[in-house]
This record gives C-alpha cells, structure tokens and sequence, in this order.
C-alpha cells in the first residue's frame, strides 16, 4: 500500500476495512469480513468479494440487478436489527440460518451474494432495507495459508500479510505478499487467466 490500511478492532474484526474495496491484481474485491490475527506481526483473514454488482432492497419489495448475462431477482424473506434471508430467483440465502452485516453465501450458479448492511428499528411496523453485493467470486486470503478461490483452496499459492505500525486500539496493515511456488516450469502471459 502506499500508506498502510488502518483499522480500529473491535471484537477481533478490523471493522474499518470491513465495508472497503480493495484492488488486487486489477480485480475491485469489496471486503466482506476482516479479522485481526492473533500475532502481533501478521493480521488474520479477509474474506473478499467480487463486487460486480451493489444494490439494496427493501422489506416487501424487490429488486433485480444484472451481473454479466445473468439476471437476479433479490427480496428479502426475514430481517431484523443485525440479520438477514434473502430470496434470489426463488432461492433462500442462506438455506439455513440467517446473514450477518459482512457475512456471504454462495448461490446454486456458483455466484455469491454478501451483506454490506443491514438497517431495521426494533419497533412494529418499521420496515428494514439491506444493501448487499452480487459477484461471481469469492477470495479468502489467511495469513501464512493457501489462499482459497470460490471456497477451494489452491494448493502452492500462499499470502501474507504483515502489519505495520501497531498502535492500540487500532491496527495497520502494510502490504498483501502472494507467493506462489511451482517446481514446474511455468509462464504467465496476458493471455491466460
């Protein structure tokens, strides 16, 4: 980074990153959970996401976003003050339990759907709306450990992510290291992805 990523922690997440994009290798990633390692070299785990496309929907009403040649039509089924189902092209996200702000779920097309917000009042009659991220992948970068891309791990290509200058409550984050080790001889080229 030119200037570290800084981010106050709180309940082990680094809450100022959650919500930010980040852009790796020319991709625009929205990161969806950022958690603080537990040394105080390195910092934990990022979960990004594809962040083709952003919108929101409100309670009792629906709304269609289109991402490449597909097309998504997104309502929510349940919601409250922190949680979230979600009704995409009449699939439950998730099939089980519920959302949480920073939370994703991967849909039957292989695509995912995250939560950026989620705003409702505890009071009757309040409607809540929740604005949330539709992309076709999903990156998990843990330091020290194989990254893994749409929930598979890739065997040979590490990340690491040291902090930078450590100043309580809050943390920064000085760089993002990929390292991949091949014993084959490899190319890489523009025209391969």
């Amino acid at each position: 980074f030119v200037q570290d990523a800084e981010s106050t922690v709180t309940s082990s997440d680094l809450a100022d990153l959650e919500g930010s994009d980040l852009n790796i290798l020319g991709k625009t990633y929205y990161v969806s959970d950022a958690k603080n390692g537990s040394s105080l070299n390195s910092t934990g785990k990022l979960t990004l996401l594809d962040s083709a496309v952003v919108s929101s929907v409100g309670e009792g009403s629906s709304t269609t976003v289109n991402v490449g040649d597909k097309s998504y039509a997104v309502s929510i089924i349940f919601i409250d003050n922190d949680e979230v189902v979600f009704d995409i092209n009449g699939e439950r996200a998730p099939s089980s339990g519920k959302l949480n702000i920073g939370d994703s779920f991967r849909l039957n097309d292989n695509s995912y759907i995250g939560v950026r917000d989620i705003s409702k009042l505890e009071i009757a009659g309040e409607t809540g709306t929740s604005s949330f991220s539709i992309g076709s992948g999903k990156l998990e970068l843990t330091h020290g450990s194989d990254i893994k891309l749409n929930d598979d791990s890739v065997n040979g290509i590490k990340v690491f992510m040291p902090k930078g200058t450590y100043n309580a409550p809050d943390v920064k984050l000085s760089k993002i290291v990929i390292e991949w080790k091949t014993d084959e001889e490899v190319f890489l080229s523009p025209d391969v992805d």
